[in-house]
């Protein structure tokens, strides 16, 4: 059970408390104590996911940035679509009566009219322009089957040589792994022109993209989409062992040379008898020339999404629910407040409402929202809490029992300073971990190693870790056990 206990010292700064408090009655103290033990926190209001509907199990929700309002998800070889931001939902509209189609692999929008989607199976590639009531099958589909061992995906991005959308398609055939392409406005009628695109790419499983640059993933690197010495074409940016498998990629809609993706390491031993899989994460800053192992979320990860407002704030949804990094993907956090246990996100997708964010996920149980509300002036409040709350600094760093994490919430409505520093029960000043630093409004994290301000490890015992903003101040606990 989680115990939440509301005490008086959670609204004043925590230092100054202590000084003109310093010869606390031992009532008082006792009372701290047991507060502190019963796993007190001031942490005022999350957010928490609500869920609509009733699908079972969802692989895709995708929308325009342009008109949020409208969202498409799919379950097998159906899709659904909603007017109204996910309050109210029509379907389910089988894209094809053949049996042997049992998932839409991809999914993709008309980026100028959201009433027009295009959906790609391991048969074929299909348009609807009637919010997905009716599907009507692409001529000349290039490859024999989509997926299997190579992966697939479908983008629209406007094709820098023209700057007119073209419609992207990744496959394979029984000897083709390729990546195909057609004007979006050639794409009906009973001859569509595929055309294939210049350079090698084996089989790509996941395609990204930011407002200029279009990358791809395949079994041997990033490739980019590039003017080269014969136009046009494909050119792997980076190679990678072979046991990397790419599950999701997406681009920095503000900083167009900054990709993030996610991983599934695969090493066989025994001569292909046996393997071992992990998962990563790998960003870039310079288009995928060099790339860079950052920390990840626990389990397989599905999708990514960056905050269109802020792209330090980044999204990611995979075996373990969602987390969120407010840092560029250098830390992470669970925010999964209120999504059924065991819930594996396979779709993201983020909005701006105003000022506030909405996150939509498609999942193994449903379709399902959390939205971020920006505070007002009036509502302005740091909110605080800590994980791992019990642990031994004398264990290596590496080590999850090794150090403590606290997040903290800015509910501002504009960038503001901030101070963390912690103290010891007698009031004296232990660490300071944040020092007058300017934040943004978000969900933010930091570490502490059980160490003081000398470097030395501290004594056992409960320390309180106080987050301050001018006159807003919040705090929660540790306790050190060694």
């Amino acid at each position: 059970m989680n115990k939440k206990c509301f005490f008086y010292l959670s609204d004043v700064n925590v230092s100054t408390f202590f000084t003109s408090n310093f010869q606390m009655t031992s009532r008082i103290y006792i009372l701290l104590i047991l507060c502190l033990l019963a796993g007190g926190t001031c942490f005022a209001g999350e957010n928490t996911w609500t869920s609509t509907g009733s699908f079972g199990k969802l692989e895709h929700v995708v929308l325009l940035s342009a008109d949020p309002s409208k969202i498409y998800i799919t379950s097998g070889a159906n899709a659904y679509y909603s007017s109204d931001s996910g309050t109210t939902w029509t379907g389910p509209y089988v894209i094809t009566s053949n049996p042997t189609v049992t998932v839409i692999e991809s999914l993709e929008l008309n980026p100028s009219n959201s009433d027009t989607a295009f959906a790609l199976t391991r048969e074929n590639s299909y348009r609807s322009t009637d919010k997905g009531q009716n599907w009507v099958q692409l001529a000349g589909f290039p490859f024999d089957y989509v997926g299997g061992e190579y992966g697939n995906a479908i983008k629209i991005f406007n094709d820098p040589v023209d700057n007119i959308p073209r419609i992207f398609i990744s496959g394979s055939g029984d000897t083709l792994a390729a990546v195909y392409s057609v004007k979006l406005s050639q794409a009906s009628g009973t001859t569509i022109p595929w055309t294939l695109s210049s350079g090698t790419v084996p089989g790509v499983s996941a395609f990204g993209s930011n407002s200029i640059d279009l990358y791809s993933w395949s079994y041997n690197g990033i490739y980019k989409y590039i003017n080269g010495s014969n136009g046009y074409g494909w050119q792997n940016q980076g190679y990678f062992s072979s046991y990397l498998y790419c599950h999701a990629l997406a681009g920095d809609p503000i900083y167009s040379s900054k990709i993030l993706f996610s991983t599934s390491e695969t090493r066989w031993s025994n001569y292909y008898v046996g393997y071992s899989r992990g998962y990563a994460f790998y960003s870039s800053t310079d288009g995928g020339a060099t790339v860079n192992r950052i920390t990840s979320i626990p389990g397989y990860v599905n999708a990514i999404v960056f905050n269109p407002a802020n792209s330090d704030i980044i999204y990611a949804g995979g075996a373990a629910g969602v987390y969120t990094s407010t840092d560029g993907g250098a830390s992470w956090v669970a925010m999964n407040t209120g999504l059924t246990a065991k819930t594996m996100v396979y779709g993201l997708a983020v909005v701006q409402s105003g000022n506030d964010t909405i996150i939509y996920a498609a999942t193994s149980k449903g379709f399902w929202s959390y939205t971020v509300v920006a505070p007002s002036a009036s509502s302005e409040s740091i909110n605080v809490k800590s994980y791992n709350t019990i642990f031994d600094p004398t264990k290596p760093l590496g080590e999850r029992t090794g150090l403590v994490k606290i997040v903290f919430e800015v509910n501002t409505t504009s960038t503001v300073p901030v101070s963390m520093k912690v103290y010891n029960l007698r009031g004296e000043l232990v660490r300071t971990l944040i020092d007058n630093v300017n934040y943004f409004p978000a969900t933010h994290s930091k570490d502490w190693d059980g160490r003081n301000d000398a470097g030395e490890i501290v004594a056992s015992g409960i320390y309180i870790v106080n987050v301050t903003s001018g006159k807003l101040a919040k705090w929660t606990k540790v306790a050190v056990l060694k």
